[in-house]
């Protein structure tokens, strides 16, 4: 009972204090000493940002995670790559119910999002999904599977619809809002 208790007292305080101080520079270092949160350098995690489990979520280089979004990590590892842009609202999901299962159980798979991705505000990532590098998520998708490189997808479920111009140039990652 009493590890129940920590347990429900650590997610508070993450989710319901840690997450809207005013600086990300400062969330990242509680995050990352505090939580556990594997987080590459320059990360902006704003402010309202939900997760559970975050030792099961890494971070990469120059990404962009922003108001309201929800990581899950309870299941399985969640892995964000570098130069990945997340849009508010966007939810993603390592764990599940079994549908149709009367017990009401739960089953868990990895969730993996590469490079230079961008995902649209309220798009659900499901479970065991992989979204390949440069990959565009329209706004409200539902992300099942693995999408392939370089596409736009759109929809519910999630689906291509047209490649993109994959040209390598610079990205340019650079809002970092100080107070948010």
């Amino acid at each position: 009972m009493i590890k129940e208790i920590l347990i429900g007292l650590h997610y508070f305080l993450l989710n319901s204090i840690i997450n809207k101080l005013p600086f990300y520079s400062v969330r990242n270092f509680i995050y990352k000493y505090f939580f556990q949160l594997s987080v590459c350098s320059r990360v902006c995690i704003q402010s309202n940002v939900r997760m559970l489990m975050p030792n099961n979520i890494y971070i990469g280089c120059n990404s962009i995670i922003n108001n309201r979004v929800f990581l899950d990590g309870r299941g399985a590892k969640l892995t964000i790559g570098s130069y990945v842009d997340i849009a508010p609202e966007v939810n993603i999901w390592t764990t599940e119910h079994v549908a149709g299962c009367k017990l009401h159980s739960v089953r868990s798979e990895p969730v993996i999002i590469e490079d230079y991705v961008w995902l649209c505000n309220r798009v659900t990532i499901l479970p065991g999904s992989i979204i390949r590098t440069g990959c565009v998520v329209g706004a409200g998708a539902v992300v099942k599977g693995v999408l392939e490189a370089g596409w736009l997808y759109a929809g519910v479920p999630a689906k291509k619809i047209r490649k993109l111009d994959t040209h390598k140039g610079p990205v340019d990652n650079t809002y970092f809002p100080w107070f948010m």
